[in-house]
């Protein structure tokens, strides 16, 4: 085989078909476009928090099943009892003192309850504290004005808790509506809240 045959036969066999040359400069054009790129990345990262909201919440009470019933006392030691909030839509909101991702979303929750009002109650249920201090500093640092309950291996096994925050919403009939695990934005509640 001459020089120029080897050439030719390296140079027909390395050459990429026509086909695959136009989608990769396709899909290269296409990353080269922010609003692509912000698109895509956007999509991956939807999915991804969709995947692991759905994959941390699966041992939940599942929605439509009644809310497990509960009485808890609060810090000044006066007794809430989960019945006494059917008739309207609550939140009820599992944390813990030492919980950064709670200590994020709690100003998530103030926001929404004040501008929702009447139309929804939130109460908390603090689990996994060592002592009350802690749970009247985590108070105080962000101005919790709803009921902040404290709860009990019962409570926490009844709603299967096993990650901070955990919220459930509970419809005016005392049936489980949503559920969520992690932090939720304030639209996320609002729409939780709404809806």
């Amino acid at each position: 085989m001459t020089m120029n045959e080897q050439n030719k036969t390296s140079t027909d066999t390395d050459a990429p078909t026509e086909k695959a040359t136009s989608e990769l400069t396709w899909w290269a054009r296409m990353r080269q476009k922010r609003w692509f790129r912000w698109t895509v990345d956007l999509t991956i990262f939807a999915l991804a928090f969709f995947a692991i909201t759905m994959w941390q919440g699966r041992e939940l009470v599942d929605a439509g099943a009644p809310a497990p019933e509960f009485v808890l006392t609060d810090m000044d030691g006066e007794r809430h009892s989960l019945r006494d909030y059917r008739g309207e839509k609550t939140f009820v909101i599992f944390w813990a003192p030492w919980c950064t991702v709670c200590s994020a979303e709690s100003d998530n929750v103030s926001r929404v309850k004040s501008w929702l009002g009447d139309r929804v109650n939130v109460i908390s249920v603090v689990l996994d504290y060592q002592n009350r201090d802690a749970i009247q500093e985590f108070i105080d640092e962000h101005d919790v004005e709803y009921p902040v309950l404290l709860g009990n291996r019962g409570v926490k096994g009844a709603y299967n808790v096993s990650a901070y925050p955990t919220m459930y919403v509970i419809d005016d009939e005392g049936k489980i509506e949503h559920t969520a695990v992690g932090y939720t934005t304030t639209a996320g509640m609002l729409w939780r809240g709404l809806f």
